[in-house]
């Protein structure tokens, strides 16, 4: 392959804020942090990456839409779904690929899992743009009840659904939508995959950021807005 110039794209990085996540589960049982892992894989150490966001910008630039692979002069680079599964420490193996595409999560079904009360549940479930979900300002302030009256399996699963909201499937700045919220459930409730679906939004994530003219915030930011 020929070298190419080519006018390199915008992207800018966002990290999301998960400074209260971080300071809870560091209060959390050591026992319980197991657990977290044991249901959702290695997603705790996402929190404490040094995301290096010059080199993942610059990556994005060498990304193909059409091949849907990172170009080189000499080689291509796309991720699988096995490194996927490596890195997130959460085995494939007995386990469905996310097939709930389409499906919400029942907002009742989801505060009596996550002892949220109903009525709070329901008064707090918001749209932003076409999407439902929850403010991460509500969803932080019940894991601090629960944290307040140590019900800690509760709290792990919240920890995590913020996790899924903020770090793995975000969309808009602070807000955790229904798509997430479904993967979560998937995951937590029917023993499916996540990694199909972030695999997914990866790559669809830099797709529409080749193609996309207006270079602003938008669905599936996983690092770039």
């Amino acid at each position: 392959m020929g070298s190419e110039r080519r006018k390199a794209l915008p992207f800018k990085d966002k990290m999301p804020d998960t400074a209260n996540i971080s300071r809870l589960l560091n209060e959390l049982p050591a026992c319980f942090r197991v657990t977290l892992q044991g249901k959702f894989g290695h997603i705790l150490d996402l929190l404490s990456v040094d995301v290096q966001t010059p080199a993942v910008t610059t990556l994005a630039q060498f990304y193909d839409p059409p091949l849907r692979s990172f170009l080189f002069q000499d080689f291509h680079l796309t991720p699988t779904l096995e490194e996927f599964d490596r890195l997130l420490g959460f085995s494939m193996k007995g386990r469905t690929p996310y097939n709930r595409i389409g499906q919400v999560t029942e907002v009742e079904m989801l505060a009596l899992a996550l002892h949220i009360p109903i009525s709070d549940a329901l008064a707090n479930w918001k749209k932003r743009d076409n999407l439902f979900g929850f403010w991460r300002a509500y969803l932080e302030e019940e894991a601090e009840r629960l944290f307040e009256i140590h019900h800690w399996d509760a709290l792990v699963n919240m920890l995590a659904l913020l996790i899924y909201g903020l770090v793995l499937f975000p969309t808009h700045e602070g807000f955790i939508d229904s798509a997430a919220i479904s993967i979560f459930w998937a995951v937590w409730k029917d023993k499916q995959s996540f990694v199909p679906p972030l695999l997914a939004d990866t790559f669809h994530t830099l797709h529409t950021r080749h193609q996309r003219k207006n270079w602003g915030m938008g669905k599936n930011s996983c690092v770039f807005v």
